[in-house]
């Protein structure tokens, strides 16, 4: 890999995701990135590493300021690793796409990752779907939607949050600039649940702005789109009575097939 690499100086893509190079591979690629300045994408899914070598990646990630995008899904690096990259994306300042899905990521690194991120000058889309965060790093994200101003889609499907804690997030959504939100298992009984939640800027044409003029920076309405079916159980009628009620209060558009 380093041979390789110094003879690429140019190269913005690195994807050795699939492959079962391990922490030993990792550590090998570490090595070898810092002499990659142009390197924009990096995907490592499912590679069978740990926070062994994750940890000395990220340190070395720090060299590569036109990094853009960063894919480290499936591969179990725990808080430890989580903490490990949060540092370095403090010094990735053109980073636009976080993607940590299925990391084994707890509430104590998503609230320290959420934190960092909320100032970040270019993050624009997050993946943490499938880790267990629960209430506590569902309020971190409520906090970071709220006020991070560059983001615009996030996935938190499956991070096993509660009622409660999925319609914070909903709720902080009205302050927020994000256009896209994934959402999974929205009740007790953890029914299987997708959403899609996204701004769109209302055209010109809209019946509403009628006599007045078309502000797009203010203009915008939250489209609530539900692919599940809104049955006659009792845990289903409390999540629909709950989305329509704050689609009522904050002038949201209610869909569902």
């Amino acid at each position: 890999m380093t041979s390789t690499s110094a003879k690429l100086p140019q190269l913005e893509t690195i994807d050795i995701s699939n492959n079962s190079v391990g922490d030993e591979g990792v550590h090998a690629l570490a090595a070898s990135v810092e002499k990659l300045p142009c390197l924009k994408h990096l995907s490592i899914q499912s590679v069978g590493i740990t926070s062994t070598s994750v940890c000395t990646l990220f340190q070395s990630l720090t060299k590569l300021p036109q990094l853009e995008t960063i894919d480290i899904s499936n591969n179990s690096i725990g808080d430890e690793g989580v903490h490990a990259l949060t540092a370095s994306v403090e010094k990735l300042p053109h980073l636009k796409c976080l993607s940590m899905r299925s990391v084994r990521m707890t509430s104590t690194s998503a609230c320290t990752l959420f934190q960092s991120l909320t100032t970040h000058p270019r993050i624009q889309t997050i993946d943490i779907s499938r880790n267990r965060i629960k209430d506590k790093g569902a309020h971190a994200c409520s906090k970071f939607l709220s006020e991070c101003t560059t983001i615009r889609h996030v996935d938190i499907t499956h991070i096993v949050a509660s009622v409660s804690g999925i319609l914070g997030i909903l709720k902080s959504l009205n302050q927020s600039f994000c256009e896209e939100l994934h959402v999974g298992e929205l009740d007790k009984l953890c029914i299987s649940r997708q959403l899609a939640l996204c701004h769109r800027p209302l055209c010109e044409g809209d019946h509403h702005l009628k006599g007045r003029q078309y502000n797009p920076s203010v203009d915008k309405t939250l489209d609530i789109i539900s692919s599940f079916p809104l049955d006659s159980t009792h845990a289903n009628r409390n999540i629909r009575d709950s989305l329509v009620q704050l689609s009522g209060e904050n002038n949201w558009h209610f869909h569902t097939w």
